[in-house]
């Protein structure tokens, strides 16, 4: 847990969690209370992400789910493909190897 500063956003309490295959972010006050999920890894297919999401689908079946990406590249073996989230709160970015996906990376925008 770390106490950071307010250049980005109100003074808060960072707190990361490490589950199998999920790493979650949260802030909370400085008092270490009311948290609230402001980014998560997922690399399992163990943890599905709405709207039914999961590590292991084929890219085809995410694009049939979330339609147009607004980026796409390839680098390197892996496919990236970014959405931004409704209001434009944050971004998830998803990294596809070999036509299957492998990762995904959501965050909120704090600033």
């Amino acid at each position: 847990m770390r106490v950071l500063d307010d250049t980005c956003s109100p003074p808060h309490t960072d707190l990361t969690l490490h589950y199998p295959g999920l790493r979650t972010e949260l802030q909370g006050t400085l008092a270490g209370r009311n948290y609230e999920v402001v980014s998560l890894e997922v690399t399992s297919p163990r943890w599905a992400v709405a709207p039914g999401i999961r590590v292991g689908m084929d890219e085809r079946a995410v694009r049939a789910r979330l339609g147009m990406p607004v980026e796409e590249f390839a680098k390197g073996g892996m496919r990236r493909l970014y959405y931004v989230t409704k209001g434009n709160l944050g971004g998830v970015a998803l990294d596809f190897r070999a036509g299957r996906l492998v990762k995904i990376d959501w965050g909120h925008t704090l600033c």
